[in-house]
This record gives structure tokens, sequence and C-alpha cells, in this order.
């Protein structure tokens, strides 16, 4: 008979073996300490209450995934019809690896015709990108991985281009609550060249 701490009555065959899964949530704080464990104890023949069979398993203890986002093209100001190319970085500054990370490219005033890895992690997977962001991606504790947007502006003159990148994956970026980063740029006539 089991509960959260023991099993009683166990009985255990000649030559044989009985095993158990132990599902536990873990309580410690990283900034409290550095490993977590947990010890089973045996009470039964030579295994006495005095000097009982036991054996632990240590586990370091790790921060979970967080993931922040940034997006710029670097400016502040597009020419009606021009392209830009805007950089999205992805970094996991948690102490543990994330995968299946996703990342959804929204424009605004612009059409995007590429998007590209330029940059990840000696451990990070780059995913598989299409024009309206990248799939499939494994972000390694401590990196990063970059992607070039490449994008036409489609708006006039007085309007505001933008464009977001949206990420779920991680602690604290969920589907219904995604990390995003904006670039918005305001939209002016294109430069009049004087040929004399």
């Amino acid at each position: 008979v089991c509960n959260a701490s023991a099993c009683t009555g166990v009985d255990v065959p000649v030559n044989g073996s009985v095993s158990y899964t132990v599902t536990a949530q873990v309580t410690a704080l990283v900034s409290s300490q550095a490993t977590v464990s947990n010890t089973a104890s045996v009470l039964g023949a030579q295994c006495t209450a005095a000097n009982p069979c036991s054996d632990t398993d240590t586990d370091n203890l790790r921060t979970p995934a967080s993931l922040t986002v940034t997006k710029t093209n670097g400016v502040s100001q597009l020419a009606e019809g021009a392209t830009t190319t805007y950089t999205v970085t992805i970094t996991n500054t948690g102490g543990t690896s994330v995968a299946n990370v996703q990342w959804t490219d929204t424009p605004s005033l612009l059409t995007v015709n590429h998007i590209a890895l330029t940059a990840a992690g000696s451990q990070s997977v780059a995913g598989v990108c299409t024009t309206t962001g990248c799939t499939g991606i494994t972000l390694a504790a401590g990196e990063s991985v970059s992607y070039a947007v490449d994008a036409v502006v489609t708006g006039a003159k007085g309007a505001t281009a933008s464009n977001t990148a949206s990420v779920v994956g991680g602690d604290g970026c969920t589907s219904a609550a995604p990390c995003t980063s904006t670039d918005s740029d305001l939209i002016v006539a294109v430069p009049v060249v004087n040929r004399a």
C-alpha cells in the first residue's frame, strides 16, 4: 500500500524486484540552493531502522527557460515603396533549454518577402521559416537565434508601418499572451533627386 511518503507491505520475490514511479514537484528556489535530491530508504531483512538500505538521486537546480524577443530595422522612417530588413532576436535567459518555440511575423502596411536565419547559438536549432514566421525552434540555456525579415513598404506617406514578432514557448510566452516586440516607422515621401 502506497501513499505520498511511503509504501508498506511490499513482497519482493527471491532474485526479483519491485519498481515504483515517484512523481514530484520541485519546490526549491534557485536563489536558495543549487541541487535537489530524493532518497528512498528500505526496511526489511538486513535493512534495519538503524541502518536502512537507501539510494539518493540528486539533480542540479536550474531556472526554467525564459524567452525575450527584440525586433528592429534600425531606422525611424521609411520611404514609400522602400525595402527594409528587420532583425528578430529571440534569447533564452533561463537555465534550461526549450523546444517547440515559434514566432509569428505580423506586418502592417508592409509585405514580407523573405525570412531567414542569420545567427544561432551552438546548441540551438533555428527551425523552419516561411514569410509568416518560424516554427520548431529549440533554444539552449543562455543562447539566442536571430532572423532577417525582408519587407517592402506598401503604405502611403503619413501613415505608420509596423512589424510585430510574437513568440510562444518557454516560461511566460503563451499562445494567449505571447511575448512580443514591435518596430514602427513613419512612412515618408520618396526623396526627390534634383539633377542639374
